[in-house]
């Protein structure tokens, strides 16, 4: 894994206009130590562990940790495609997640966590969706503003009413806000469907909190 040597592209090639055209645009590619370097070269620095590496070309590119990559229909982020691509892509990932690397770029310091992908997608917005714990963990950690920030008018409670572990994690939150509306005017435990524990545990909070204002 590498970046490929850009002497050997053929100079009457019908799609390097295309391609040049592309590297002024978010992350399409770039050239380093005269290797022509794509979103899945970088990435797959990360995937084998050579995180010096990493850091020489985030050195040299270091927006390349933030850009939208068009290697993807939804262009995510580098941090966007390690919390969900890698594990809905099984054949171009075959050891699945892998939360070191989520890890690593949530704690890198030119790593803008709130970026989200070309359709306003976030890396917090895909950890809670899936059910993420440990992802949730990660980014919370590096910036509790996304506790309550929402997605589509859901926010992160909504998101996460099919996942027990991950809604118990997010009542555990003293600045939670269970009272954010949808685009249905429905709090997170009003939503149809969802597991009676779940709703009473959500209400449970809500009732402990005016307590608690009192």
């Amino acid at each position: 894994m590498g970046g490929r040597n850009s002497t050997e592209k053929n100079s009457t090639d019908p799609g390097e206009e295309w391609r040049k055209k592309r590297r002024k645009e978010k992350f399409y590619c770039f050239i380093f130590k005269e290797q022509e370097w794509w979103f899945s070269d970088v990435f797959g620095l990360l995937r084998e562990k050579r995180y010096a590496e990493f850091e020489e070309i985030v050195k040299h590119e270091k927006e390349v940790i933030n850009n939208l990559t068009y290697e993807n229909k939804y262009e995510p982020t580098m941090l966007i495609h390690a919390i969900e691509y890698t594990k809905e892509n099984p054949h171009y990932y075959p050891e699945g997640y892998d939360h070191s690397i989520v890890e690593y770029l949530s704690n890198h310091e030119h790593c803008d966590i709130n970026i989200p992908d070309s359709v306003s997608q976030t890396p917090f917005y895909f950890a809670t969706v899936s059910g993420n714990l440990p992802a949730v963990k990660s980014l919370l950690a590096r910036d509790r503003s996304v506790l309550n920030k929402t997605t589509f008018m859901r926010s992160p409670l909504h998101l996460a009413v099919r996942h027990k572990e991950l809604v118990e994690f997010f009542l555990q939150q003293p600045d939670l806000d269970v009272d954010i509306r949808d685009y249905h005017r429905k709090t997170p435990d009003q939503i149809e469907g969802i597991d009676k524990d779940i709703k009473k545990m959500i209400q449970d909070y809500r009732k402990k909190s005016k307590e608690n204002k009192q």
